[in-house]
Formats: structure tokens, C-alpha cells, sequence
């Protein structure tokens, strides 16, 4: 009832329900698919991930694929054209927010098998000048958080860069790009316990990324995962459930970001404990109306389903007692 009654979207809207209620129930995927992608078509903001075309279309591709074995070639290739015709002439330019949110829809994209090699080298190039724009506004990032984001300007900003180099992106180029904005990068020392864990997964996979060998980077990793303390996060993200700012935010970035089996097995425990018995998740099962008005994937129990299923599939895979 909830996907049926909210519009597409990744923050509040209705995207993660549906791709979670296609996967484990083969049956609706189509019908999610179908009415997903007539929905694309009032949305206005293409360049976000949080409530327009970019952030849905993944989503789907995914369950398509999955389910139905047939990726959304047709559809991928009409979102193309749209951005293709915003960012493949010069004279368009997208501010930090719409680069830093493409470059993460383009590593995607790159990764499709399927891709003809002239596509793969286009976007390639699109996504080389996107990561260029974001690595030059890093040294005039002024915000500091002291509570754990996706967000976190700092760590958000080198996210996109290091799956741009996961996406080919010329190492050698980027690498010496990197090394004139190193000073600042070490300069960020995150309040946040959990944001903390979160910087040092970003610069331990751009260092492996590049091959870099740099004494200040090395000790600035060292020093951000020895003040890393697990209790310390828990604490912090107590009750703090959500993709965006929560415990699953920060167990997708340690699955994804290739975290050690210890620290996956220990947050698995804790992220399982949180979404079983926190006050937040007690209040989202009790309270229908204030379910429904977090229903998300960011911000809501879209996240929250499609996280935990995650969880228990690696706790399978890694056999992992829990």
C-alpha cells in the first residue's frame, strides 16, 4: 500500500520499497518496473540521486535484470541522451552538487557489461571531467560535521573520485591531480566517530587505487584508524537506523568499500540489534503515519529493508554467526 500511494524517489519517495518487494517476490517486479518508469516522467531534476531520474534508474536496471534477465537498455539510453545533452559541450557546466551526484551514475553506468566499447569511452571521458570539477572544489570545502552523513563534504567528495578511478578514469593522470590536493585532504580529522571509519575507507581505497606510497597519507590512515573505536560508533549511531545518517549508511559503505570480515561481522551484529529493537524502528512499526512519511531509501524503511536483507545475505556468505 505504501509503494502504491508515495511517487518515485530515493529520499522520501517510493524506490527502494519497490525494488525490495521485487526481490523477494519475482512476481511484482514488472509491475513495479512499469509503474516506476511512468513516474520518471514528471520529475524535473535529472542530476540528483536523491529525488530525480539518476538516482531511480539504477534501481530499476537492477531489478530488471535480476528478475526479469532483461537490463533497460531503452530506457538507459533515453537517460544518456538527457545528460549527454547537458554535459557533453562545454559551454554546460553543473555546479558541485549535480558533479558530485552524476559522477556517481556514471561509474555505474561505465560498469555495464554490456556497453559498446565508443560508450564506454565516452562516458569515460564525461565522467574524467566531472571528477576534475570535483577534486578542484575539494581545498574550499569549509563544512565540518559533527554527526555521521553520506554527506560528509570531506569524505563524500573522495567517494566520488575513488569509483570514478574503480571506473577507469587514467590513474596516472588522477594521480598526480590527487597529490596537488593532498595537503588538504590530510587536513581533515572528522569529529564523528563513524565519519572517521568512513574517511579512512575512502583514502585507503584511493590509495590502493593509485599505488600510492605517501608518508602523509599513510600516517593520516594510521591516525584515523587507531581513533577508530567500535564502541565509540555504536554509541554515536545509537537509535540512528537510516541509510543517509545511520547504521545502514554506514554498513553500505563497509560492504561496498571492501571494510575486513571483523568489522563486517561486528557491525552486522549491531546494525541487526538496532533494526530489531531501537525506539526508531519500534516507532516506524507502530505508527503508521509517521511510516509513512519514511518510507525511503535515504530516509526511510526502504533503506532499512533492503540493508538488512544485504545484511543477511553476507552473514550467509562470510558465514558470519549472528
Amino acid at each position: 500500500n505504501l509503494f502504491n500511494q508515495t511517487s518515485a524517489g530515493l529520499s522520501q519517495g517510493n524506490t527502494g520499497i519497490g525494488l525490495y518487494l521485487g526481490i523477494v517476490d519475482r512476481t511484482l517486479a514488472q509491475a513495479i518496473i512499469t509503474q516506476e518508469v511512468q513516474a520518471l516522467k514528471k520529475l524535473p531534476n535529472v542530476f540528483s540521486l536523491e529525488d530525480g531520474i539518476i538516482g531511480i534508474i539504477p534501481f530499476l536496471n537492477i531489478l530488471a535484470t535480476r528478475q526479469l534477465k532483461q537490463p533497460l537498455n531503452a530506457l538507459l539510453e533515453e537517460v544518456d541522451s538527457m545528460i549527454y545533452k547537458k554535459v557533453g559541450y562545454s559551454k554546460h557546466k553543473l555546479d558541485v552538487y549535480q558533479s558530485t551526484h552524476l559522477s556517481l551514475y556514471l561509474a555505474y553506468r561505465i560498469s555495464m557489461t554490456h556497453q559498446a566499447p565508443f560508450y564506454k569511452s565516452l562516458w569515460t571521458s564525461v565522467l574524467s571531467s566531472i571528477t576534475e570539477t570535483i577534486l578542484l572544489s575539494f581545498p574550499a570545502i569549509t563544512s565540518q560535521s559533527h554527526h555521521f552523513s553520506l554527506n560528509y563534504p570531506p569524505a563524500f567528495y573522495l567517494l566520488c573520485f575513488l569509483f570514478g578511478l574503480m571506473s577507469g578514469i587514467d590513474h596516472h593522470v588522477f594521480l598526480k591531480k590527487f597529490i596537488a590536493i593532498l595537503p588538504y585532504v590530510v587536513e581533515y580529522f572528522p569529529h564523528s566517530p563513524s565519519n572517521k571509519l568512513y574517511y579512512y575507507l575512502v583514502l585507503q581505497g584511493i590509495k590502493k587505487e593509485l599505488h600510492l606510497n605517501d608518508a602523509n597519507l599513510d600516517n593520516h590512515i594510521n591516525l584515523l584508524l587507531s581513533s577508530t573505536s567500535l564502541n565509540n560508533i555504536e554509541e554515536e549511531l545509537n537509535n540512528k537506523i537510516y541509510v543517509e545518517d545511520g547504521i545502514c549508511g554506514l554498513y553500505l559503505l563497509c560492504h561496498y568499500l571492501g571494510a575486513n570480515h571483523s568489522l563486517l561481522n561486528k557491525l552486522s551484529k549491531f546494525s541487526l540489534e538496532q533494526l530489531k529493537t531501537s525506539t526508531e524502528i519500534l516507532r516506524l512499526y507502530e505508527n503508521p503515519n509517521y511510516l509513512a512519511n519514511h518510507i525511503g531509501f535515504l530516509n526511510g524503511i526502504g533503506g532499512i529493508l533492503l540493508t538488512s536483507l544485504l545484511i543477511r545475505l553476507n552473514n550467509i556468505r562470510n558465514g558470519f554467526n549472528i
